[in-house]
């Protein structure tokens, strides 16, 4: 069995981390930017870094805003990012139960890898960069059995891919999506009870 995992709110905690790096560019492109970005954080969260940066660059080019990005979050922002509550959980079930992990992120490979490596996650195989045509792409290349995302373009992905989705989201209130998961859960832990009833439907076929 493989089960995909998002990374960005997902596996781990690292809204700080990001929100601080796309912080750093804003302040040094324009007032206008640092402005923008606040209006835009909530529309733009969970998305490609390039999309992040161009919402709200405008002196700056591309190039140099991605340079400033990786630079504040090698050094800052990186220490900001941590396991969310109940992924050591998940991770150790799926390593005791031989469940295959991939976590298939919208964050550059580069930053997940970077990310991966300071949580101690190297062993786990990456796919970073992906919008959720990509993230559709890999999930059926891959043979992925269950993903777990916490954003609507997540369960989008995966539902394009003919692949069951779990929706995380912390809050108890039942956000309304466009697209149904097949499960909700509010901790990444509870994907452990789904995996289990997965695991044992694929033993009675």
């Amino acid at each position: 069995m493989l089960l995909g995992l998002d990374f960005d709110g997902t596996l781990a905690d690292s809204r700080a981390s990001v929100i601080s790096s796309l912080a750093w560019v804003a302040s040094h492109d324009s007032n206008e930017s640092v402005q923008r970005l606040k209006q835009s954080l909530h529309l733009i969260e969970g998305k490609t870094l390039e999309v992040q940066l161009n919402s709200f660059i405008s002196n700056l080019n591309f190039d140099n805003a991605f340079e400033l990005y990786m630079s504040f979050y090698r050094i800052e922002g990186l220490q900001k990012t941590t396991l969310n509550k109940g992924s050591k959980e998940l991770l150790l079930y799926c390593k005791t139960q031989d469940i295959e992990v991939v976590v298939i992120s919208a964050k550059t490979e580069k930053n997940l890898a970077l990310s991966m490596s300071h949580l101690g996650l190297e062993d786990i195989p990456i796919y970073g960069g992906c919008d959720h045509s990509k993230k559709s792409d890999l999930m059926k290349s891959l043979s992925v059995d269950l993903y777990v995302g916490d954003q609507e373009s997540d369960v989008i992905a995966a539902r394009n891919a003919n692949v069951k989705v779990v929706y995380l989201s912390p809050s108890e209130t039942i956000n309304a999506l466009s697209v149904g998961p097949d499960y909700r859960i509010t901790n990444i832990s509870q994907t452990i009870d789904i995996l289990s009833i997965l695991q044992k439907t694929k033993k009675g076929n």
